[in-house]
């Protein structure tokens, strides 16, 4: 039985899907923060560069883990205050925008109906701000091996400035670039941050209109060396964060059980989406329709609520690994001893 305020997870096959309506992503803006994902800023001087001398064939990619690369680890993998910043100093008040996310809860979202693509668990919490809907994780996820590792490769394949007479290396100190997007799917207007690795780009960027234009790379890292059996596991994973991110490009790393990064191929995203044409169980259309029930659903259970009262709740999406449902849970958000707790709502 399903519980109570749920969200159904159609068993999708293929077939002749129907996709809900959308526009593309549009960038409309971008900003840095440090390392510690502090202050916000807006230097574009913060973009990476793909680095073009490096030999993807070569067999010296290798790093390996030590103290030394685990330095204090940063906080959040989500700028949500900067971001929050950002919405505040940028957002006109008659913008349409009625949700205000992240790249990355779009993606756990988009890839929950793929059973045969291993579903993954994930917590999202909802809060009404300024009458705008805000998605953010509902936890803190912590810095682990893979995501440092990750850092690292990014270290390895961008520099700071494009055509350098010589390697103007990235530190892992350095600031973070994110940029932000404007999009309609359905009948909601959202507006998202999605972090960049680099761009393809033999001249400095400067300005917006030059960065809209420049191609985007994403990244990833895996332990497993078995490309043919990752583009079939993480295929969905991978066209939505590039999707999301207008990226042409994904650039994927292997490490070995000691930590060593042995191996990077590219993949693009031109045969990406020619992978999908050839798998029944999953499609971009089932990907875009769920994304657009789960909005759907999230304004349905804040409408339940009072207008004027909305800023005192917090409403709790859940999906369980397996579960053919999400689920909602609201909660009273209080300040008790200068700290905030939220209390369950008695039905």
């Amino acid at each position: 039985m399903a519980p109570t305020s749920s969200l159904t997870i159609n068993d999708w096959s293929k077939g002749n899907i129907a996709q809900v309506k959308f526009t593309k992503p549009n960038l409309i803006g971008y900003f840095t923060t440090d390392w510690k994902l502090g202050e916000l800023s807006d230097e574009i001087t913060s973009l990476k560069y793909y680095d073009n001398d490096i030999d993807l064939t070569s067999n010296q990619l290798q790093f390996k883990l030590n103290s030394k690369n685990i330095i204090e680890a940063r906080n959040h993998l989500e700028p949500i205050r900067p971001f929050k910043n950002w919405i505040h100093r940028n957002l006109r008040i008659e913008n349409q925008a009625e949700v205000i996310t992240f790249k990355n809860v779009l993606c756990n979202i988009m890839n929950t109906p793929f059973h045969e693509f291993g579903r993954k668990s994930w917590s999202i919490r909802a809060e009404v701000i300024d009458n705008r809907i805000y998605l953010c994780p509902n936890s803190e996820p912590k810095l682990d091996q893979d995501q440092i590792k990750l850092e690292l490769l990014k270290r390895y394949l961008f520099v700071k400035k494009p055509q350098s007479f010589f390697r103007k290396v990235v530190s892992i100190l350095d600031k973070l670039f994110y940029e932000v997007y404007q999009m309609k799917i359905g009948e909601t207007e959202l507006i998202y941050t999605a972090d960049l690795a680099g761009v393809f780009s033999d001249q400095l960027v400067t300005n917006l209109e030059e960065l809209a234009s420049a191609e985007h790379v994403e990244t990833d890292i895996y332990k497993s060396g078995q490309l043919a059996a990752l583009e079939f596991n993480y295929n969905p994973t991978w066209w939505s964060m590039a999707t999301l991110s207008r990226a042409k490009h994904f650039i994927i790393g292997f490490s070995n059980d000691e930590n060593q990064l042995y191996q990077i191929k590219k993949v693009t995203m031109s045969k990406l989406e020619e992978f999908q044409k050839n798998v029944e169980l999953w499609s971009p259309a089932v990907a875009w329709n769920f994304l657009d029930d789960f909005l759907s659903f999230v304004k349905l259970e804040i409408g339940r609520v009072e207008v004027k009262l909305r800023k005192n709740y917090v409403w709790i999406f859940n999906y369980e690994a397996g579960s053919d449902y999400v689920t909602c849970e609201p909660f009273i958000a209080q300040i008790i001893n200068d700290e905030l707790q939220c209390q369950p709502v008695l039905h």
